[in-house]
């Protein structure tokens, strides 16, 4: 089908010696001819990330454009380890997911200890973005990041993991 996938980390190294290798020992045979032409992989904080889907800058990739801003399906892991960085991922989810339909998974730590990021240091940034979608007729309406919890690691012996499920739903007024 026509299913493009773009694939980030933090580090290259990452993305060229581990993410690039098991695509190609999981893709079946048949498909590594077309993997150039349906997958990206692009290095960066979450900040610059977004930055550059907002632009369409996929310069290095001619097969990308045009290039549907908002995404069906995000996954992360281990991205609200810090305040900064989950107030990062919640921008990033608020920018990119596609209103109504589009979810996000996020793995993360309940808490983690020392840098003060984790569930509810995301939920919080979660909680505090709002976004206005105009449409054709020129209505607005407010859409905000609902956060589910969808499943919870907890062993008794270490830190509590847990996985979120994250959707930009319309916000209605309670009145």
């Amino acid at each position: 089908n026509g299913s493009k996938v773009l694939f980030s980390d933090y580090n290259d190294y990452v993305l060229q010696n581990v993410t690039l290798s098991n695509l190609f020992l999981n893709a079946p045979e048949d498909c590594h001819s077309s993997l150039h032409t349906r997958t990206f992989l692009v290095s960066g904080d979450w900040i610059d990330l977004s930055n550059l889907i907002t632009r369409g800058d996929f310069k290095t990739c001619e097969d990308f454009a045009p290039f549907n801003p908002r995404f069906d399906l995000i996954l992360a892991a281990e991205t609200t380890y810090t305040e900064s960085s989950a107030r990062d991922t919640a921008i990033l989810l608020s920018r990119h997911l596609k209103f109504e339909s589009g979810v996000g998974f996020v793995a993360t730590k309940r808490y983690y200890f020392g840098v003060r990021g984790g569930t509810e240091c995301f939920k919080t940034n979660a909680d505090a973005i709002h976004v206005e979608r105009t449409s054709e007729g020129c209505s607005t309406k407010i859409y905000s990041l609902h956060v589910t919890t969808a499943k919870v690691y907890d062993d008794g012996v270490g830190n509590i993991r847990e996985i979120l499920r994250i959707q930009l739903l319309e916000t209605l007024d309670a009145e």
